[in-house]
């Protein structure tokens, strides 16, 4: 009877380890599909914002202020950006002249190939799938002269941004020069001698649904 009774405990056990092995087994599958789930939607996450960048919205040429918008709206982030004109870079092509602040560079995901953006009055990047025409194999270092509005400027060539305007969305009354995205960057220096109103790349912070009707809210308040 003892025997009987040691056999059937044993047994028990042998069951008991057997249950916590599989189930150990399968916590650690869940585990690691999570984990693997989490890294898959990150690289999506991180693919979209190198593509289409961070911001959740765009305000363009109005008369706010990067400090205005700041103070009237919680738990956002703003970069501003102003549109100059535009240039001729082939016979049927513009390209739009501007200027970005960091902000607006970091939540764009603005990437460079070669060189830096620029930061005195006679220097300027542009993005590489403007290097035609007139301004084609134009190098790192080397002067050209463009036409911006009525006047011309002999600009300094320090940095080739990678291609990003033709991802990101534009405007319903999209005008080249006017309410889109800068093609050729220009110092912040040189905008004094334009005056043109602000547009902005705003984030806020906060889940997808929260920060698309606060994004619509922003939008709609400028109109």
């Amino acid at each position: 009877m003892f025997n009987l009774s040691m056999k059937i405990l044993l047994s028990r056990k042998k069951w008991l380890f057997l249950i916590a092995g599989s189930i150990a087994i399968v916590l650690s599958s869940v585990a690691s599909i999570f984990i693997a789930s989490e890294s898959v939607r990150s690289a999506i996450k991180q693919k979209a914002q190198n593509t289409y960048g961070e911001h959740t919205g765009v305000l363009t040429n109005i008369t706010e202020t990067k400090k205005s918008l700041l103070k009237r709206n919680k738990g956002i982030s703003v970069g501003v950006y102003q549109i100059i004109g535009k240039t001729k870079v082939s016979s049927d092509r513009f390209a739009t002249v501007g200027w970005m602040d960091k902000k607006s560079i970091l939540l764009g995901h603005l990437k460079l190939i070669s060189g830096r953006f620029p930061e005195k009055p006679n220097e300027v990047a542009i993005e590489s799938a403007y290097l035609q025409g007139p301004l084609k194999n134009w190098r790192i270092a080397e002067k050209r002269t463009i036409k911006i509005g009525n006047s011309t400027k002999s600009l300094r060539l320090v940095g080739i941004v990678k291609n990003y305007s033709s991802q990101w969305s534009v405007a319903e009354d999209f005008e080249k020069g006017v309410n889109d995205f800068p093609n050729i960057f220009i110092s912040k220096q040189l905008t004094t001698n334009y005056k043109k109103n602000n547009s902005f790349l705003f984030k806020y912070n906060g889940s997808t649904k929260d920060s698309f009707e606060k994004s619509i809210d922003l939008i709609n308040h400028q109109f």
